[in-house]
């Protein structure tokens, strides 16, 4: 074997050791901390609620082809935050609780008042910087 050809060799040995040895360290990790060392900021719970409010969001203003009133009404008390608010219903099921229509009226209504409502995409650029940790049943 030429010089390069074992320097090749060996370092490949030692990068696939590495490897093998980071992965199997991973593995003893907390799932959001594995994600945060891997770049993965955002969890699958966390895109689903993303997702969620976006589509309330389409839903309140008109912008898909669904009545408002099928899913939602409005708070009609003067409450403190935006003005968007929605009316939460009693639930006395749990498999009801886990309906869009149930999961999404509380994180919906405490968006913070920062929350700029004016267009979809700013919308979506203000949801991002809200923390929804109390949200996510990972913690």
């Amino acid at each position: 074997m030429t010089k390069n050809k074992l320097r090749r060799v060996h370092t490949d040995l030692v990068r696939s050791a590495f490897l093998q040895g980071f992965v199997f360290s991973l593995q003893a990790l907390h799932f959001l901390q594995r994600n945060k060392i891997q770049n993965k900021t955002y969890c699958l719970e966390l895109r689903r609620l993303h997702i969620d409010l976006l589509f309330c969001y389409k839903i309140v203003f008109g912008l898909v082809d669904i009545n408002f009133s099928d899913f939602f009404e409005f708070c009609d008390s003067g409450t403190r935050g935006h003005a968007y608010k929605l009316f939460k219903s009693r639930c006395n099921k749990g498999v009801r609780s886990q309906f869009f229509a149930e999961r999404v009226v509380k994180v919906w209504n405490s968006l913070p008042t920062t929350t700029n409502f004016a267009t979809l995409p700013l919308f979506r650029q203000s949801i991002m910087c809200v923390d929804f940790s109390a949200f996510l049943k990972v913690f």
